[in-house]
Order: C-alpha cells, then sequence, then structure tokens
C-alpha cells in the first residue's frame, strides 16, 4: 500500500547503499531510483525458494529482486504496470552469489554465481517510490503479485549501486523533469489539486484500495467535479478519529465518499507486527468489532457536520490466502458499518458485492488489493455513485 508522507521530503543523495536482511530504508532514506539505473550485487544462504530478497516501492513505483518457486525475478512496477524479467529455470541451491543489473531504459540482466543466467526488458523506474526500501521482506506494499511482505528466511548481504545516467539520459531527465512539475498533480493521486472555480468539491476518504481508484475517478468526474483525497493511507477507524479535522480542512465539501475496514480487521502481533498470522493466540484485530462500530458512529457524526452528502463505500474482501486477515471478516464488518449507516440514512456504494462477485477478473491472488484494471472498474462504480450525488445531478 503506497502511502504519501506529510509535507516534502529531502531525499537521499547516495549513490551506494551497503544492505542486509532485516533493513528497512524510508523513503528520505532510501536509493533516489527515478531515473536511475540501478545494480544489485550480493549473496543469499537460506533454505527457502520464496520471498523477497530486496523491495523499494509499492504497487503503483517500485522495484524488487525475489526468489519465486526458485525462479530469481526482477520486477518492477510503474504507474501500477508490472514487467518482469526471470530465470528460465528454478535455480539449484538457495546459497548463491548474485548480481542484477538494470540500466536507466530497462534492459536486464541476471546473473548468480559469476554466471549470466538470463537477460531482458523491464519498464524502467520514472519516478521516486512512495514506500522505502526494505530487505527480506516487503511490509510496506506489495511490488508483485506476491503476498504481502513476502519474507525470505536466512542471512542476505548485498551493495545497491544507483548506475551512472548516459548523456542522453541525463538530457532527457532534463526535459522531463521540467514535464513532470506539470504532470505531478494529475499522476499521483496524493498529490493536491487546484479547484476549477464554479465546480463542487468531493472527497475521497479511505485506504489503499482508494488511493488506487483516486485517480481514474477523477478522470471521469473530470469537468463535473473537484475530486481531492488525505494525502494519505487513511488506514483505521482509529487512525481516521486522529486525522479526520486536518483531512477535512477548513473548505466546504459538497460529497464526501468514504470508507475504513480493511486496516481495522487486518490482524496484529506482538511488538506491533503488522499482518500478525490470525491463528496466534497473541494477535488480533487492530480495531475489535465493538471498537470499530464506536469509532465509525464517531467518524460519520464529525462527516455530517460538514453539511456535505455522505456516501459510504463498504469494504472489500478478503480472499483465500490474503495474510494478516481472515476470510469473510469483511462481511462482518459491512454488518456493523450498515446498521450505523442505516441509522444515519447514508447510502451504501456496494463495492463489497461487485468486487466478491468479479474477483478472479479484477483481484489479486491471495492479496486484498485490486489490478490496475480492477481499480479502473472499481472507478466506474465509485464516480456514478458520487455523480448521482452532485449538484444538479439527474435522478434515476
Amino acid at each position: 500500500m503506497e502511502r504519501q508522507a506529510k509535507g516534502k521530503k529531502k531525499l537521499s543523495e547516495k549513490e551506494s547503499f551497503a544492505l542486509k536482511n532485516g533493513d528497512q530504508l524510508p523513503q528520505e532514506d532510501a536509493p533516489n531510483i527515478a531515473g536511475r539505473g540501478i545494480l544489485l550485487e550480493g549473496s543469499v544462504k537460506s533454505d527457502d525458494a520464496d520471498g523477497v530478497i530486496v523491495a523499494q516501492g509499492g504497487d503503483a513505483q517500485g522495484f524488487a529482486l525475489i526468489l519465486d518457486k526458485g525462479y530469481l525475478c526482477y520486477i518492477t512496477c510503474v504507474g501500477g504496470k508490472l514487467s518482469m524479467v526471470k530465470t528460465n529455470a528454478p535455480l539449484s541451491s538457495f546459497n548463491f552469489a548474485f548480481s542484477s543489473e538494470m540500466t536507466s531504459t530497462g534492459n536486464v540482466t541476471l546473473s548468480v554465481d559469476g554466471k549470466q543466467l538470463t537477460s531482458g526488458k523491464v519498464l524502467p523506474t520514472k519516478t521516486m517510490p512512495i514506500d522505502g526500501l526494505a530487505v527480506a521482506s516487503d511490509p510496506n506494499g506489495t511490488v508483485g503479485d506476491y503476498q504481502p511482505d513476502y519474507p525470505l528466511d536466512g542471512e542476505i548481504q548485498l551493495t545497491l549501486h544507483l548506475l551512472p545516467l548516459t548523456k542522453d539520459a541525463r538530457k532527457k531527465q532534463a526535459v522531463e523533469k521540467e514535464e513532470k512539475k506539470q504532470k505531478v498533480k494529475r499522476s499521483n493521486p496524493m498529490a493536491p489539486i487546484e479547484d476549477k472555480p464554479g465546480l463542487p468539491r468531493v472527497l475521497l476518504i479511505g485506504d489503499s484500495i482508494s488511493i488506487a481508484y483516486t485517480l481514474p475517478v477523477r478522470e471521469l468526474l473530470k469537468g463535473r467535479a473537484n475530486v481531492h483525497r488525505p494525502p494519505t493511507n487513511c488506514a483505521s477507524t482509529k487512525h481516521g478519529l486522529e486525522e479526520i479535522d486536518k483531512w477535512l480542512g477548513k473548505g466546504k465539501w459538497d460529497v464526501i465518499h468514504f470508507n475504513w475496514g480493511l486496516h481495522d480487521l487486518k490482524y496484529m502481533g506482538v511488538n506491533g507486527k503488522n499482518l500478525a498470522d490470525p491463528k496466534d493466540p497473541a494477535s488480533a484485530p487492530q480495531v475489535a468489532m465493538a471498537q470499530y462500530a464506536e469509532n465509525l458512529a464517531k467518524l460519520v457524526t464529525r462527516l455530517k457536520k460538514t453539511g456535505a452528502k455522505l456516501i459510504w463505500r463498504n469494504t472489500t474482501p478478503v480472499p483465500e490466502g490474503a495474510q494478516g486477515r481472515v476470510v469473510g471478516d469483511s462481511a462482518k464488518y459491512n454488518a456493523t458499518a450498515a446498521k450505523i449507516m442505516s441509522g444515519h440514512g447514508i447510502p451504501t456504494d456496494d463495492l463489497y458485492s461487485f468486487s466478491k462477485e468479479h474477483w478472479d477478473e479484477i483481484g489479486r491472488k491471495a492479496n486484498v488489493h485490486f489490478t490496475p484494471e480492477g481499480s479502473g472498474r472499481l472507478a466506474k462504480q465509485v464516480a456514478k455513485a458520487i455523480g448521482e450525488l452532485l449538484p444538479g445531478a439527474l435522478k434515476g
């Protein structure tokens, strides 16, 4: 789940990073991979055929070097689109030295124990990811189509080098840098937008599911509404109570489309372990059902004070195999939310039923997130629900 940090951060200017398993670097300390080639050199000592060696970013932008059923794979995610280069066969041993090189144009070579095993091309990373870097897991948000966290047990040592830009690449980067200044607000769902006078103001509140459909909703309602969202993952109702006044700000809202749920029902372990095993007696939902009901009721009361028309978007399903959550819990939390919304006369945008019916077409395997195409389909339903409540909308 990609998250936006508060304010503008100064990014690292380092060119080389010595890393080991367990290391995690926040965005401001992670390699600034925007437009750069990446050379990874190191070693793995493990018994696992699956897991993350190193990953930076999330499901909007980033790269990862992973083992998948014994195959060594280099993955990039650019604007939500995945591309990958992997070895032609599984590795014979998971105690190995490796070298992975991606040029600034996306040409990739993978070598193991000094022998080049494969080469190919991926989409090169163009912008700096919001999420940071981690070694031996991907705790913040999956770059590729693998389970959240996806840990690799064992010992990992590696060095990450940012490759120098070629002369042509430097020239191209200078041109693109200016263009990006103009495009960033259109390409980053977290970036603030400037209101177009005369259009109603819409606020989307939600977690990474809503982050992924923010841009397509904004495009679908272009010319009809100014579609905003908080510059962060709105997470659980607990986080909502802490931040809601800041998210609402001082402006007038015409429509607010909101959700909390997946971060409430996810399991946390000892010492704040994220997405813990629900079967572990020491783990529990981040926000238990009774507390969820109390928190959500308070949030609805606060939202009603804005005078905006409210739309509750219920919580999307937990598929089989998703880490740190229990299949069926979304329906239980939705039932609790439905009683609150009914009491306040707030309509529900039923993305739960739509997602459950079409999961094989739009959802990811063993992952609560959606494919880019899936998020686009959710956006159509969200935009329709909002459009029906906009000032001057025709009633069906």
